[in-house]
Order: structure tokens, then C-alpha cells, then sequence
């Protein structure tokens, strides 16, 4: 890094993520970083206003559009050719995230219907930007996550941050709700150097966040493995950290994380601070693989 700021002092900075000559990443470029016009039911895919799911219990659909099958649950839950490993949408061997949270007893996946909502464990999901529309925005999120370029938090940071305290039927109202970045292993996060997750949330809510989810799981190569062995895995993989299991108990969250594909790793985040005794847990991810 001092190398690099060197470099930059004797022959200038040029945008990291198109090579302009001019600033670290260059007002073209940050023009791309816009937040979506619009949130989605995180099972079905069907418009809404909030990111809730669309089942009467849960869900405030104002103006909203039924899905075009595009993004219907059991096509996600049909799905098993993951996302382009470049960036996002990983788990935690970096292998896609192709689980959709809905479980049943012994820890596949639920496909007993029954609406949206009942078999997810967190209560809505706020999506700041479309992973797949935007070229750029998979291009910024390799080179943070895989080519150490930590500084680029600062740019993926202000559409989330638009997004979720922008709208109007979040949790972003409450008073006392706290922000939880997605954990790493501590054998991936030596091997990364830092946690793309907890980096983002220190810059979404810096005075409200609560470091409190670890990894209790390896997962080293969960890629080569089936679908329904990938799954087995992942449960129960994450928990609430030994010093704050009370703590947690009626409070509200927010779980952070750069992209979420299907939503399991949220999931299981989510699954561990309702055992402890959370009261709401909202999702917050920069993109969605769609």
C-alpha cells in the first residue's frame, strides 16, 4: 500500500475501476452507483415498496407488480449453476450461494408452499442495486473483495446507505437497531486480510454496529460438493458469539453483506440471532444475483 501511494505522489492516480487519469475512482464511473427505484418480495421476486415478503402477515405492497415468473422462488430453489465467482454472491469456500433459505426439519430445502414468508427466518430484505444489470458494479466488487482494494468500500457503502435509510417502510425509523456484517471464517478472513461485510456496515451505521455473528464452520470445498450436501453444510455454521447471546434478546437488526444470490447465508444469520431472542432481523446487501 505505501508502495502504491507512492507511486500515486510521483505520477498521479488514475480511476482503478476505468484507468482514467484523475481521482481514485473518477465522477464517471461513481455515476454508475445508483441505487434501484424499487425493492422485491426476497422469495418471489414481485415489486413492492419495502422488501417484505408478500404474504398478508408480513408484507406492505403499495403500487406493487406481480411477478413474471422471472423471479419465482421455485426456479431459484430449481437452480444449482451458481454466479461468475469474479464477485459476490459467495458462501464461505467462495463457491455461489444458491440456497433460498426455506428449510425443513432435516435441513433441505422447504417446498411445501404455503406462501412467501413462513419458512424464512429473517423479515425483509432491502437490495440496494441489481447484480446482474450492471457490469461495473461486478467489476468494483471483484476488485475489493479479490484484488485488495479495501479503499472501494467508501464507493459501494453510499448506494446502500441511500437506499436503506431512503426508504420509507424499513426498520430505519426505529430507534436502537443494531447493524451485524455476515461473518467470515478466521481461516478465510487471514487469508483475505479483512471482511468485506463488517468494512461496508462500519461505513452504513458506524455508531450502531454490533460485530456479534461468528463462523463455527470451515466450509472448505462446499463448491465441489452436491447441492443438497452444500446445504447440510451450511446449517448451523453461523452463531451469536459466546459474549453476547443475552444481549441480543428483543432487540432489531440489520445483517450486511455485499451480495446476497438466494439469501441462505442471511438465512442462517438470521437463525442465529432469533434463537438468541432477536425480534426483527432485516437483510441489507449492496446486490442481488438474480
Amino acid at each position: 500500500m505505501r508502495l502504491e501511494l507512492f507511486l500515486d505522489f510521483l505520477f498521479g492516480t488514475n480511476c482503478r475501476l476505468c484507468g482514467h487519469p484523475g481521482d481514485y475512482v473518477c465522477s464517471m464511473c461513481e455515476a454508475n452507483f445508483i441505487p434501484d427505484s424499487f425493492q422485491s418480495c426476497p422469495h418471489c421476486g414481485a415489486k413492492n415498496a419495502d422488501g417484505k415478503f408478500c404474504d398478508s402477515a408480513k408484507s406492505n405492497l403499495h403500487g406493487s407488480e406481480k411477478s413474471d415468473g422471472k423471479f419465482c422462488g421455485r426456479e431459484w430453489r430449481n437452480k444449482d449453476d451458481g454466479v461468475d465467482a469474479s464477485g459476490g454472491g459467495e458462501n464461505e469456500d467462495g463457491g455461489a450461494d444458491t440456497h433460498d433459505g426455506g428449510r425443513n426439519n432435516d435441513g433441505g430445502v422447504d417446498t411445501s408452499g404455503g406462501g412467501c414468508a413462513p419458512k424464512f427466518l429473517f423479515d425483509q430484505l432491502i437490495v440496494s442495486m441489481d447484480y446482474g444489470e450492471n457490469a461495473l458494479l461486478r467489476k468494483t466488487i471483484s476488485l475489493f473483495k479479490y484484488d485488495n482494494e479495501k479503499k472501494l468500500h467508501l464507493l459501494l457503502s453510499e448506494p446502500m446507505k441511500k437506499q436503506f435509510f431512503g426508504l420509507k417502510h424499513t426498520i430505519a425509523g426505529q430507534k436502537n437497531i443494531l447493524f451485524v456484517p455476515v461473518p467470515l471464517h478466521k481461516k478465510k478472513l487471514k487469508r483475505r486480510g479483512f471482511n468485506q461485510a463488517l468494512l461496508l456496515a462500519k461505513e452504513v451505521a458506524p455508531k450502531n454496529l454490533l460485530d456479534c455473528l461468528e463462523r463455527k464452520t470451515y466450509l472448505s470445498d462446499q463448491a465441489k460438493l452436491a447441492k443438497t450436501q452444500r446445504l447440510k453444510n451450511l446449517k448451523g455454521s453461523i452463531r451469536v458469539k459466546e459474549d453476547f447471546t443475552n444481549f441480543v434478546k428483543n432487540k432489531s437488526f440489520v445483517v450486511v453483506d455485499d451480495v446476497a444470490t438466494t439469501g441462505s447465508t442471511l438465512n442462517e444469520c438470521a437463525g442465529a440471532l432469533k434463537n438468541c431472542g432477536a425480534k426483527y432481523v432485516c437483510g441489507l446487501v449492496l446486490a442481488r444475483v438474480r
